[in-house]
């Protein structure tokens, strides 16, 4: 078994078109994440001595930060989908080709600028429907 380095865990955008994907990594990426969970409904009665539940619904979101680099193709295509409220098809890749994909809603894309410093961001997506992992 090898472990995987985070900074083979990358976060890319679709820049071209839903009916040819070309994928675009955050240039300047510095941390990613994806949480995969299911809704639930407790079935517990007054009979039962452990807790019971049946699954609603699967939710899944991305995250993820670094540092804002002009011309970054990646970061324009979340930004501008945050500012005309349109879902972007995401893939999570890994260096041995693990993918995770699906369409999202950019729930927040956050700049910061110290006064010394470079100018970093913040995003956060929401996953619309399913998410494959192949």
């Amino acid at each position: 078994m090898s472990f995987v380095k985070g900074s083979a865990f990358r976060i890319y955008s679709n820049t071209g078109t839903i009916a040819t994907p070309s994928y675009t990594a955050l240039s300047c990426e510095g941390q990613a994440s994806v949480s995969v969970g299911n809704s639930t409904t407790d079935t517990s009665s007054k009979c039962d001595v452990w807790d019971t539940h049946e699954i609603l619904h699967s939710n899944w979101s991305v995250s993820g930060s670094g540092y804002y680099s002009d011309g970054d193709a990646g970061v324009d295509e979340l930004v501008d989908a945050v500012m005309t409220r349109t879902k972007v098809l995401v893939q999570i890749k890994t260096l041995d080709a693990k993918i995770f994909s699906g369409n999202v809603t950019v729930e927040s894309f956050d700049f910061d600028s110290p006064h010394d410093g470079v100018v970093g961001f913040s995003v956060s997506l929401k996953g619309d429907s399913t998410l494959t992992f192949a």
